[in-house]
């Protein structure tokens, strides 16, 4: 026969055990009254979902890894700040291969203050300038790279032809950009690269004297041109003049000679006085050219499209 009293005792102690869980469970629960359902259940508005009015009051540390996870990606970036062939006699009206290639500004440029300011401690913007813009009377945006991010990559075509590559010149006269600029590049892609008898006499054109503004490379590589990629893009007339060669070993040492050979030149500082001087600039000093290094040149295949 059960004790009525010694019944009792127990349910009492097991009322105050489970009064004692759940006041530990309220302590946890983040609202133990139940009004998170009530929000649950309340619509939805859109503007809920658009604005975020507690950024203002987050500490300034998070604001910026906000900012920073707001850059693009790394991305491809060709070096002619206004991406357009600006010929002023195109050698065809209608062919279409002119680089248009565009990297576009990261957004964070545009939403304030802040983000601007954290925005140009990673990214370099190159402006163009009225003498430079030539004939284009586009909107011109600026050239915009992180060098720890982009990838640089210039081509050949524009390199040797003086009408396409008239934005070169204010690059070796220091007008268009500070030299520190391009300071932390280390690699930089030359594409459309085919090798003929007399591009050794053409790497010593001012044109390509641009190149001393990457002081720092450690790298360049010189991207095969590839006929297949271009020539749909070609009229008649352009595409016999890019046909293409079978590509052998023996081109391929005169190229790394060729452009090794370029940059002892300008590491050196010869004859690129006389080359400024028929521009109407300033040469650099000896302590400047001194300063750019002599990179790595190797030759690949040029598997990717533009």
């Amino acid at each position: 026969m059960s004790d009525p009293g010694l019944a009792e005792i127990v349910r009492s102690s097991e009322q105050d055990l489970m009064i004692s869980s759940l006041s530990i469970l309220s302590l946890h629960l983040p609202d133990p009254e139940g009004k998170i359902v009530a929000q649950i259940l309340d619509p939805i508005k859109t503007d809920k979902l658009e604005t975020f009015h507690c950024f203002p009051s987050l500490i300034k540390e998070l604001q910026i890894k906000i900012w920073q996870f707001a850059f693009p990606p790394p991305r491809r970036v060709e070096v002619r700040p206004n991406r357009f062939c600006r010929q002023r006699e195109p050698h065809c009206s209608s062919c279409k291969c002119r680089a248009k290639h565009t990297a576009t500004l990261p957004i964070t440029l545009y939403v304030n203050q802040q983000s601007r300011e954290e925005t140009l401690r990673h990214y370099r913007l190159v402006w163009m300038t009225p003498e430079t813009q030539g004939t284009f009377n586009g909107k011109v945006k600026p050239l915009c790279f992180d060098p720890s991010r982009d990838f640089l990559y210039t081509d050949i075509f524009d390199m040797m032809c003086c009408t396409r590559s008239d934005w070169m010149a204010p690059l070796i006269a220091n007008r268009f950009l500070k030299r520190d600029c391009f300071k932390d590049v280390r690699v930089l892609e030359v594409r459309s690269w085919e090798w003929h008898d007399s591009i050794g006499e053409s790497l010593k054109t001012p044109y390509c004297v641009a190149l001393e503004v990457f002081t720092q490379l450690e790298e360049i590589r010189l991207m095969l041109h590839h006929p297949s990629q271009y020539l749909p893009k070609f009229c008649a007339d352009c595409r016999s003049r890019h046909q293409g060669r079978p590509w052998t070993k023996s081109m391929e040492k005169k190229s790394i000679d060729a452009m090794t050979a370029f940059f002892q030149r300008i590491h050196d500082d010869t004859a690129v006085g006389e080359q400024l001087a028929e521009w109407g600039f300033q040469s650099h000093t000896k302590h400047e050219m001194a300063e750019v290094k002599i990179p790595k040149i190797v030759v690949v295949p040029w598997t990717r499209r533009c």
